[in-house]
């Protein structure tokens, strides 16, 4: 593969301000730009170079492609049915009186910290993630449109 005698060292320079760490483990690294990105990057720099040749690059660089994995296994939290519970009798004093019971369902919630989300990235070694995504061990970002459902209207 014949390619400018300039592009790896501009890849590089790219990814010098795009590539983060973990601070406990030397040599993971991974970086936050798509192959395409990259390659829209290189552009600017007079050197392009499709995303093949992005990732020929990226591999040299013992980068590859991971999905992250949801193996930390974090164990079972001591109320783990309690809240369940608690929300089905509250249900049913409501329904048994006549009072109405909603059922919000929020559709999109995005979680700080080490939770698995959708995609693949760039990196030297797999991804880690807990093995559950409890709120409780992050932050939530946002929260997008919450349909609401009346339980009372509906027959099972």
């Amino acid at each position: 593969m014949v390619v400018h005698p300039t592009l790896k060292d501009n890849l590089l320079t790219i990814l010098q301000n795009h590539t983060a760490g973990d601070p406990m483990k030397e040599g993971v690294r991974w970086i936050n730009l798509s192959r395409r990105a990259i390659s829209r990057e290189l552009e600017k720099t007079d050197t392009p170079a499709g995303k093949n040749v992005v990732s020929s690059i990226l591999r040299e660089q013992e980068f590859r492609r991971w999905k992250p994995q949801k193996s930390r296994t974090m164990g079972q939290h001591k109320d783990r049915n309690a809240q369940f519970e608690n929300i089905a009798r509250l249900k049913q004093e409501y329904l048994a009186v006549g009072k109405p019971v909603l059922s919000i369902d929020t559709r999109k919630k995005e979680l700080l910290g080490n939770f698995y989300h959708e995609g693949v990235t760039d990196s030297v070694e797999p991804i880690v993630m807990n093995d559950h995504d409890f709120v409780s061990h992050g932050n939530v970002l946002q929260t997008k449109s919450t349909p609401l459902y009346r339980l009372s209207h509906f027959r099972l």
